[in-house]
């Protein structure tokens, strides 16, 4: 499972807010997988925050999703934060 988070621009707010949206749906209780022999299967949730700009410089992100990863569990951080054009 994928989650995806868009939005036009981030900002440290705006960071925080889809950070906590991703961490709700990584909660989730999944449903157990089947056991296929020789398939590798999981029920791990991929989060993607998904940005055209940054309206402040991608350090000042960076900085903002270290603060909130150090107020989660590790499995519910965000995986990958991108953003087409810097802040």
């Amino acid at each position: 499972m994928c989650v995806i988070d868009v939005d036009e621009g981030y900002d440290t707010g705006t960071l925080r807010a889809a950070y906590e949206r991703m961490a709700r749906a990584k909660e989730l209780k999944k449903t157990p997988l089947p056991h296929v022999p020789g398939v590798p299967l999981t029920t791990v949730t991929l989060g993607i925050v998904f940005s055209r700009a940054g309206s402040v410089p991608l350090e000042g992100l960076a900085e903002e999703l270290d603060r909130l990863n150090k107020q989660h569990e590790d499995p519910e951080w965000t995986d990958m934060v991108v953003v087409l054009s810097k802040g």
